[in-house]
């Protein structure tokens, strides 16, 4: 979690977990954008990184996050997808 945060705040890289320990990741997700949690299929991973592009493009959340992926508050709040919390 120590080289996640370091990359986000020093090389301004956009982090994404992919682990089966969701719920031993920070509040802030360690400044990761997000979070993907195992199991997941080849198919929910390109879905995800799919969203994360779109995200980043166009600057906001073209919709709810897809299947598997939880955005951190941070990003939540960052592309304007405040229904991601509650979904």
């Amino acid at each position: 979690m120590d080289a996640a945060r370091h990359i986000a705040e020093s090389c301004g890289a956009v982090v994404l977990f992919m682990t089966a320990n969701v719920l031993r990741l920070p509040e802030d997700f360690a400044g990761a954008c997000g979070v993907v949690g195992k199991p997941y299929s080849e198919h929910a991973v390109k879905t995800a990184l799919a969203y994360l592009e779109v995200c980043l493009r166009e600057g906001r959340a073209p919709g709810p996050p897809p299947l598997g992926l939880h955005l951190s508050p941070d990003y939540v709040r960052r592309w304007g997808a405040d229904y991601a919390l509650s979904a």
